[in-house]
């Protein structure tokens, strides 16, 4: 993965990672600790410490960075308004693309960009609301790049680990073998 790619994405969980946070304890601070906005608050908070995890570790180009990206990444992928659940979290950065009925029965398709974090995370939302269903076209380029980017192969140059075990277990063979031979 191109480095500068790779920490686009690493700066934008970052700030998620921190701004959300703070956000999410003052709405607890001013809804004076409720149960409800507790237990919610705790779940998004675990979100956004996800996403300051997976910034880190993408950054200093860690495999638990690329893990813990994708993660993060499907989390902001869906953007969910139903009579049961509200659900868009944003990390960062966020460009999304969301079609909405709203109950006078208007429609459309609606466009939005977010900076720094939003966490809408309800359930059994207010009545009379819109519906709608959208993704975030940040989270699906960011899948591709991390996809691309191997969190699966090797990160590092030199580096000798493998996901095939039968490889793995081949070059140790060799590796033995070579020392052996120059031991004698």
């Amino acid at each position: 993965m191109n480095p500068w790619l790779r920490k686009a994405i690493a700066v934008c969980e970052m700030i998620g990672g921190i701004v959300g946070p703070v956000s999410v304890l003052s709405l607890m601070v001013v809804a004076k600790f409720r149960v409800d906005v507790v237990v919610m608050g705790v779940i998004v908070l675990s979100f956004f410490l996800l996403s300051l995890y997976a910034g880190v570790m993408l950054w200093r180009d860690r495999r638990s960075g690329y893990t813990a990206s994708v993660f993060v990444q499907l989390i902001q992928l869906p953007k969910l308004m139903t009579t049961y659940l509200f659900f868009m979290m944003s990390f960062g950065f966020d460009f999304m693309v969301m079609s909405v009925v709203h109950p006078n029965g208007l429609h459309g398709l609606i466009a939005n960009v977010r900076f720094g974090q939003s966490n809408d995370f309800f359930i059994n939302p207010p009545p009379g609301g819109p519906l709608g269903f959208g993704i975030s076209l940040v989270s699906c380029v960011s899948l591709w790049l991390l996809r691309k980017g191997g969190g699966i192969e090797p990160l590092r140059k030199g580096s000798t680990s493998s996901t095939d075990p039968i490889e793995e277990f081949k070059r140790l063979q060799e590796t033995i073998k070579k020392a052996k031979e120059e031991a004698t």
